[in-house]
């Protein structure tokens, strides 16, 4: 199985403490994030990107699974898609479980459930996406943990990305003024699409950040 513990400590890139309470206020024990743009930011900005575009595979589809237990940072898990194996080689995830062993929806469920079930208890509600859980994944995460209600966590997880850090609030004030001059397609003559804008975007973040 390719999963790794890490021993070194390494910190959320979000604010623990107010994910916490937004579960607490909620009553949820467990927080399940499948949505790309959720584990992109649970996980500080990583995305595989291997599926950017599309997340079919075969007759299934990639799903990537970030597991959060209130209170308990160091309790959560990562689990991807065993291509990702190399990424986390690199040492770019931050959760001390890290599995890369997922080939389609019900795998990665399965071990996110396998996971949840070695929790330290009590937990009586599990947080998930619901609009972005798969029918078979659903089914499988009810069955697997069946004594756990389960119930739809996007208020807390749109309540943690509306209120910036001072990091994201200094990197919108300056990604405009670093990415229009040196890389904006207006510059060139191209249309000015929106692939184009979020390509300008990225860019400039990457600029600013010295990468």
């Amino acid at each position: 199985m390719n999963e790794a513990r890490h021993d070194e400590t390494k910190h959320a890139p979000f604010d623990t403490t107010r994910l916490d309470t937004l579960l607490e206020n909620e009553g949820i024990d467990v927080l399940v994030a499948t949505s790309k743009h959720n584990v992109q930011y649970l996980l500080g900005g990583y995305r595989f990107f291997f599926f950017d575009y599309m997340d079919a595979i075969g007759v299934s589809r990639y799903l990537p699974v970030v597991v959060y237990q209130k209170g308990r940072p160091d309790n959560s898990a990562y689990i991807g898609y065993h291509l990702e194996s190399h990424e986390k080689q690199l040492g770019k995830f931050w959760p001390r479980v890290v599995e890369t062993t997922s080939r389609n929806s019900t795998s990665a469920i399965q071990r996110a459930v396998e996971h949840i079930r070695g929790l330290p208890g009590p937990i009586g509600k599990v947080g998930v996406e619901a609009s972005f859980l798969p029918w078979d994944a659903a089914k499988l995460l009810q069955d697997g943990l069946n004594n756990c209600q389960i119930v739809d966590a996007y208020f807390p997880l749109e309540r943690l990305r509306a209120r910036k850090t001072k990091a994201e609030l200094t990197l919108l004030r300056e990604v405009p003024s670093v990415s229009w001059p040196r890389c904006s397609p207006c510059s060139t003559g191209v249309r000015r699409t929106k692939r184009n804008m979020s390509w300008s975007t990225d860019c400039g973040a990457r600029r600013s950040s010295g990468a």
